[in-house]
Protein backbone atom coordinates (compact mmCIF):
# COMPACT_ATOMS: atom_id res chain seq x y z
CA UNK A 1 0.00 0.00 0.00
CA UNK A 2 1.37 3.46 -0.50
CA UNK A 3 0.28 6.87 0.11
CA UNK A 4 0.80 9.99 1.77
CA UNK A 5 0.70 11.02 4.89
CA UNK A 6 1.55 14.65 6.70
CA UNK A 7 1.70 15.68 9.99
CA UNK A 8 1.46 18.97 12.22
CA UNK A 9 3.30 19.89 14.78
CA UNK A 10 4.38 23.38 16.65
CA UNK A 11 8.03 23.86 16.10
CA UNK A 12 8.38 24.92 19.44
CA UNK A 13 7.24 20.86 20.19
CA UNK A 14 10.44 20.00 20.64
CA UNK A 15 10.18 16.50 22.01
CA UNK A 16 7.16 16.27 19.38
CA UNK A 17 9.54 16.82 16.54
CA UNK A 18 12.36 14.76 18.12
CA UNK A 19 9.70 11.68 18.29
CA UNK A 20 8.67 12.02 14.58
CA UNK A 21 12.14 12.42 13.04
CA UNK A 22 13.29 9.18 14.98
CA UNK A 23 10.06 6.94 13.17
CA UNK A 24 11.79 8.25 9.79
CA UNK A 25 9.38 11.33 9.12
CA UNK A 26 11.70 14.71 7.32
CA UNK A 27 10.84 17.97 7.61
CA UNK A 28 9.03 18.72 4.75
CA UNK A 29 9.78 23.08 4.40
CA UNK A 30 6.27 24.17 4.84
CA UNK A 31 5.29 26.40 7.70
CA UNK A 32 2.49 28.58 8.07
CA UNK A 33 1.00 31.46 10.07
CA UNK A 34 -2.07 30.54 12.59
CA UNK A 35 -4.83 33.21 12.99
CA UNK A 36 -7.86 33.67 15.21
CA UNK A 37 -11.07 35.02 15.09
CA UNK A 38 -11.03 38.38 16.50
CA UNK A 39 -7.03 37.67 17.85
CA UNK A 40 -8.73 35.57 20.41
CA UNK A 41 -6.24 32.37 21.04
CA UNK A 42 -7.58 29.43 22.38
CA UNK A 43 -5.89 28.79 25.83
CA UNK A 44 -4.20 25.27 24.69
CA UNK A 45 -2.42 27.20 21.78
CA UNK A 46 -0.78 30.19 23.43
CA UNK A 47 2.94 30.27 23.90
CA UNK A 48 3.96 27.52 26.20
CA UNK A 49 0.60 25.48 26.78
CA UNK A 50 0.36 22.11 26.01
CA UNK A 51 -0.64 23.09 22.09
CA UNK A 52 2.83 24.44 21.81
CA UNK A 53 4.89 22.14 23.70
CA UNK A 54 3.02 18.62 23.54
CA UNK A 55 0.41 18.12 20.69
CA UNK A 56 0.70 16.91 17.58
CA UNK A 57 -1.81 15.62 14.29
CA UNK A 58 -1.49 13.01 11.58
CA UNK A 59 -3.23 13.00 8.34
CA UNK A 60 -3.81 10.35 5.79
CA UNK A 61 -4.67 12.37 2.94
CA UNK A 62 -3.62 15.70 3.48
CA UNK A 63 -0.87 15.36 0.80
CA UNK A 64 -3.31 14.60 -2.07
Amino acid sequence: MEGTFAAEIFGTNVEGRKLFEELGWEYAGVSYHRMWKDGNVPEEQKEGSMGATGMYATFDAASG
